[in-house]
């Protein structure tokens, strides 16, 4: 699976996951408070987990394309007149 699939895929569960919190701490009235503690912190802890994953995935990527830029050489057509002159 590439880089970017599963940034995609982390970003669409923390989505999930934080409205799955907030439907935990919606169901206070109707659950008992141990339950609904148990809810709301998995799902934190899980949008947490998948945030972490997702920026871990993004750095990744970010450190991958400034390692691709392509540095060019000039050089000049009499090797006896200068030497080479690099431009990054």
């Amino acid at each position: 699976m590439k880089i970017q699939s599963k940034i995609y895929l982390y970003n669409f569960l923390t989505v999930v996951f934080a409205l799955l919190t907030f439907v935990s701490m919606g169901s206070v009235g109707s659950l008992p408070f141990y339950t609904v503690a148990v809810n709301v912190a998995l799902f934190v802890m899980l949008t947490r987990l998948c945030c972490n994953k997702e920026n871990h995935l993004r750095r990744i990527l970010k450190n991958r394309r400034r390692q691709k830029k392509v540095q060019l050489s000039v050089y000049k057509s009499t090797a006896a007149s200068r030497p080479a002159v690099s431009v990054a």
